[in-house]
C-alpha cells in the first residue's frame, strides 16, 4: 500500500509506524499540498474530546478514573481502494480532566484531521485485496492505554479510480492532468476514460531519446512501475532526460500526493487493467 521513501506530504509519517499525539498539539501545517481532494475539517468535532484541557497535568490529584472511550472507531467508509482516503475518529472523555493522548498505528499512512482523536488514513500499495486492521490507543498518562481497532477492506484500484480520482481531478492551483496534457502538454491524455487508457498503457511518450536511452520507453508498462514514465514522474524518480515531475511546477518531492502514487502504483503493479 500511502511508502515513507515516497513521502512528499509533510504531515505523513513513516508507513506503518505508530503516531503519538496530544490534544494540545494543534494542527500541523499542510505544506502547501492538496490532500487527494479531501476537504480539511474537524473530524473530531463529534468525538467528545475536550480539546481545551489545560497542559498543567491532572486537574484532580485524587484517585484516578479511567478515560471513557467509545466502543467503536468512526469511519467514513469501510471499503476503500489502495490510496483512497479513509477518515477515522474516536471519541473519549476523562472524568478527572486529564489530558488524553491518542496513538494510531497500522499499515499505511496516517495524518491528523483537525485534532489527534481524528485521522485521515490510506493504505500502502497492494496487488491483491486485503483486510487491514488499524489500532488506536488512548491514555490519560496515569493508567494503561485503552485500545480500539477498526478494519478497512482495501481493494485493488481500477482504471476508473485512476482516471476519475487522479488523472482528471484538479491538482496544484486548479490545474488538471487531463487539462494540461489535453491542451498544453506535449503528451495528450484524453478526457474520455477508454481513450485515456489507450494513450497510457503501452503508449510511447514524447520526452525524447535521452529518456528512452535511460530505459523508459512507455508511459505505462503493465506490471512494471519502474519502467513506467507516468509512475516515475509522479514519484520524482525520473531520469534527467525525462523532464520534470508531475504535476509540473510542483514544489515538493515526490511531485504527486502520496495517496495518488499508491493508487497508480497499485494499478500498474496488477497489470494496468482497462476496467
Amino acid at each position: 500500500m500511502r511508502k515513507a521513501a515516497l513521502l512528499g506530504l509533510a504531515l505523513l509519517t513513516g508507513c506503518g509506524a505508530p503516531i503519538e499525539m496530544d490534544l494540545d498539539a494543534g494542527t500541523a501545517p499542510d505544506a502547501g499540498r492538496r490532500d487527494a481532494g479531501i476537504t480539511s475539517r474537524d473530524g473530531g468535532s463529534d468525538a467528545g474530546v475536550d480539546a481545551g484541557l489545560p497542559d498543567a497535568g491532572p486537574r484532580d490529584a485524587g484517585p484516578n478514573h479511567l478515560p471513557v472511550v467509545n466502543a467503536t472507531v468512526l469511519q467514513n467508509r469501510a471499503t476503500a481502494y489502495a490510496g483512497q482516503i479513509v477518515e477515522l475518529a474516536l471519541g473519549a472523555t476523562d472524568e478527572d480532566g486529564d489530558r488524553l493522548s491518542f496513538t494510531w498505528s497500522g499499515p499505511g499512512s496516517f495524518f491528523e484531521n483537525g485534532n489527534p482523536s481524528a485521522q485521515r488514513w490510506f493504505s500502502d500499495e497492494l496487488t491483491a485485496p486485503a483486510q487491514v486492521t488499524l489500532t488506536v490507543s488512548v491514555t490519560d498518562g496515569r493508567s494503561a492505554p485503552i485500545t480500539r481497532q477498526v478494519v478497512v477492506a482495501v481493494t485493488v484500484p481500477r482504471f476508473l479510480n485512476v482516471f476519475s480520482e487522479v488523472l482528471s481531478v484538479p491538482v496544484l492551483q486548479g490545474g488538471q492532468c487531463v487539462g494540461c496534457h489535453g491542451s498544453m502538454g506535449d503528451y495528450q491524455v484524453a478526457a474520455i476514460q477508454p481513450v485515456a487508457w489507450q494513450q497510457l498503457v503501452g503508449a510511447d511518450h514524447h520526452r525524447g531519446q535521452a529518456c528512452i536511452n535511460a530505459g523508459l520507453t512507455k508511459m505505462v508498462v503493465a506490471g512494471d512501475r519502474q519502467r513506467s514514465l507516468l509512475y516515475r514522474k509522479m514519484t520524482s524518480t525520473q531520469p534527467a532526460g525525462c523532464g520534470d515531475g508531475m504535476p509540473a511546477m510542483s514544489m515538493v518531492s515526490p511531485a504527486s500526493p502520496l495517496s495518488y502514487i499508491v493508487t497508480v502504483g497499485s494499478w500498474i503493479a496488477t497489470g494496468a487493467p482497462n476496467d
